[in-house]
């Protein structure tokens, strides 16, 4: 006889960090770059308070973006100026 169980989702930190995939804002600015830009889903609100005390600003939105579990999703669009290689 078949049984059902049921078994907790993994569990996640308590606190968010920035991700170690990508270069910090000084690596970028030694190689030239003079802009940081990224998406993020729109729902995502520990991410965009992460993000915006980093120093990126939200741009704009770009609507039925991403597709998420088979639903589109809205994201918000976000730079980050680094200012050693604006002209």
């Amino acid at each position: 006889m078949p049984t059902h169980g049921r078994t907790a989702p993994p569990s996640r930190p308590s606190t968010t960090r920035p991700s170690l995939s990508a270069p910090p804002p000084s690596e970028a600015e030694g190689a030239g770059f003079h802009k940081l830009t990224s998406r993020v889903f729109a729902t995502n609100v520990r991410s965009r308070a992460l993000l915006k005390r980093l120093g990126f600003r939200e741009v704009g939105v770009h609507e039925k973006h991403a597709p998420l579990d088979g639903v589109w999703h809205d994201v918000v669009v976000v730079e980050k100026l680094l200012l050693a290689n604006v002209r």
